[in-house]
């Protein structure tokens, strides 16, 4: 006797594991955007203008984030998981408040 899966299981499965293959992925994106910034920030060390800093980042640090991203269903924890790249904005223009973003 062999025990089969229905196509309806293993949809669920292949489902399930697509979803955990995206948030591996993510996972990735998202620490080489921080290994990135983080890099940037030790070298220049607040020192350089903020213009140079905004087209590094926008240069070196966000497409290392953003590839592929689109082809990963996100779900709204994975979004505030993004969020917390707001955080190196409000390191770099010294401030506390979200709303001026």
């Amino acid at each position: 006797m062999t025990i089969t899966m229905t196509d309806k299981q293993r949809d669920k499965q292949t489902g399930r594991q697509t979803v955990e293959l995206a948030k591996t992925k993510l996972f990735a994106r998202v620490s080489s955007f921080y290994r990135s910034a983080n890099a940037i920030f030790g070298k220049i060390d607040r020192v350089a203008n903020k213009d140079v800093v905004l087209q590094l980042l926008s240069c070196k640090c966000m497409p290392s984030l953003l590839c592929d991203l689109e082809a990963c269903p996100l779900v709204k924890s994975d979004l505030l998981s993004l969020n917390l790249i707001n955080c190196f904005f409000m390191k770099l223009f010294k401030t506390n408040n979200l709303d001026i973003f």
